[in-house]
């Protein structure tokens, strides 16, 4: 309905404007001039030709008035500013760990359930099939991750805490004073907090932990 008014209010107010405009020109060529170059000369030439611009000006009146009424007809359009996703620090991803959890975060976390709950499955199959020989099964040989040290220590080289600002754009392993162990890559370190980067899922997070909270840093090897 409103589209339908605003077509037929701009099509009648068209009209009337060349209607009016060709009467101007009829007149005299400074009249049309005048009419299509100045602003409210219009006025004048309606008044100067009244018997022949009766009717442009009618075309033109309602065309104005169809498009007022097609106004209050639009749908109305909810405009929504979208931003850059806020960064989330490290005691909201602390909390979110036993509740609900949404987004990219929540998709890796139910794959890793899934996973976890097939691979005991598999376990638990295999255990049940496999004879009873007397013999102990011998423990999977576990191998260190990509990057860390393969002798030694397998956890990577130990650093104090303070020295944090020396391994920026470095993955490391932050080891808090409870014990909790937290790995990422260094994004940026300023007085009193740490922001480390992850990625989860198909993109990356990044959250902020208090260096008061940080107790010690395991840093890869770097291969040659």
């Amino acid at each position: 309905m409103a589209n339908a008014l605003l077509f037929i209010g701009s099509t009648l107010s068209i009209v009337g404007a060349i209607w009016l405009l060709v009467v101007a020109f009829r007149d005299s060529l400074p009249i049309g001039l005048g009419t299509l170059l100045v602003p409210f000369f219009a006025i004048y030439t309606i008044v100067r030709n009244w018997p022949d611009t009766k009717v442009p000006l009618l075309l033109g009146s309602g065309g104005v008035l169809f498009t007022v009424l097609s106004i209050p007809l639009a749908p109305q359009v909810a405009m929504t500013s979208f931003s850059e996703q806020p960064e989330v620090t490290w005691s909201e991803k602390r909390n979110v760990r036993g509740g609900p959890v949404t987004g990219p975060l929540a998709e890796a976390r139910s794959r890793a359930l899934e996973n976890s709950a097939e691979n005991e499955e598999q376990t638990a199959d295999t255990e049940s099939t496999q004879p009873a020989t007397g013999v102990e099964p011998k423990e999977p040989t576990r191998r260190s991750p990509p990057g860390f040290q393969r002798r030694g220590d397998q956890r990577g080289q130990s650093f104090p805490a303070e020295r944090i600002g020396d391994f920026v754009d470095r993955y490391i392993t932050v080891v808090c004073k409870d014990g909790e162990r937290i790995l990422g890559t260094v994004e940026r370190v300023d007085s009193k907090t740490v922001t480390l980067r992850r990625r989860i899922g198909g993109g990356t997070i990044s959250f902020q932990l208090d260096r008061h909270e940080i107790h010690q840093l395991l840093v890869p090897r770097r291969i040659q």
